[in-house]
């Protein structure tokens, strides 16, 4: 704590009284008013600053909200059926190739839509309990026509997906 001059009597006071011990002047200290107004305003500013920032909390937490119903993405990689041709095993056109920590998933981008794609990526979403937004892969796993019976060879996409956790 300094002391000032009052404005009035010249004699010592706090920077922080509000009138002069001595001679009762009211704000004895014409810079305080200033210090005074400059720390309203940043106080304003950090109020202006968490409450904008609870904005972006608010739509962090959507976010995560949905992040939840999905696996948790370490590394991801867009892919499309024209690239795969004949060897492309699900029956939408393009998808989402997720590794998440060892487990291998594929995202239908347009339906917003995970499947799992290994055993470890079942018995995550299994053990999370939280399957919203993940699906079933027998539902989009197209079948192989030849041979007859058997479903197209999911093992590129696991092998692909896998990399990207490298």
């Amino acid at each position: 704590m300094a002391l000032i001059k009052c404005k009035e009597c010249k004699k010592d006071v706090s920077e922080f009284a509000n009138k002069c011990p001595h001679c009762g002047t009211k704000n004895p200290d014409p810079k305080g008013l200033i210090k005074g107004i400059f720390g309203l305003a940043i106080i304003a500013g950090v109020a202006w600053f968490f409450l904008h920032d609870t904005d972006k909390a608010e739509a962090t937490k959507i976010t995560e909200s949905k992040a939840e119903s999905a696996p948790a993405a370490d590394q991801t990689e867009a892919i499309f059926e024209k690239d795969f041709g004949d060897k492309w095993a699900f029956t939408f056109d393009r998808g989402v190739l997720i590794c998440d920590t060892g487990a291998a998933y594929i995202s239908d981008p347009v339906k917003d839509i995970t499947y799992p794609l290994t055993g470890l990526a079942q018995t995550r979403l299994k053990s999370s309990g939280n399957t919203a937004g993940t699906g079933n892969l027998d539902d989009v796993w197209k079948d192989d026509p030849k041979p007859y019976g058997s479903k197209i060879n999911l093992s590129p996409f696991i092998d692909q997906a896998l990399k990207l956790c490298k």
